[in-house]
């Protein structure tokens, strides 16, 4: 079993690269891998609580992300405090199970890691 940083800095909508990497994370953590997800700049709109995106033709991540932190034992997610600080979004911004943490708690879960994908 592997532990994986995933870190995700693009927007939920627009490109396909946040959508990718919560589908890695879905597929890691279903073959027994512990997976952070760490949302930082505008990856952390991918955890923003409330997104309506289907008008869009985009699919809301929100959901899958909040599935992936609250119902998986293998699975976390961590958001950038700073990040969400520059864009105004406090802890009751985001989806159940995200955690708002400082840099230095994400430079040591990317230390820790196994693997780091960046996305």
């Amino acid at each position: 079993m592997k532990s994986l940083a995933i870190i995700i800095s693009k927007p939920p909508f627009g490109m396909i690269h946040a959508a990718e990497a919560i589908r890695l994370a879905n597929g890691a953590v279903t073959y027994g891998h512990d997976v952070s997800i760490i949302l930082v700049n505008d990856g952390i709109l991918v955890a923003k609580r409330g997104q309506k995106a289907e008008d869009s033709g985009w699919t809301s991540l929100s959901p899958l992300v909040e599935k992936l932190a609250t119902s998986s034992k293998r699975a976390g997610v961590l958001a950038d405090i700073e990040s969400a600080r520059q864009i105004g979004l406090g802890q009751g911004d985001f989806v159940e199970g995200v955690r708002l943490v400082q840099s230095n708690v994400i430079s040591s879960t990317v230390i820790a890691s196994d693997t780091t994908v960046i996305f």
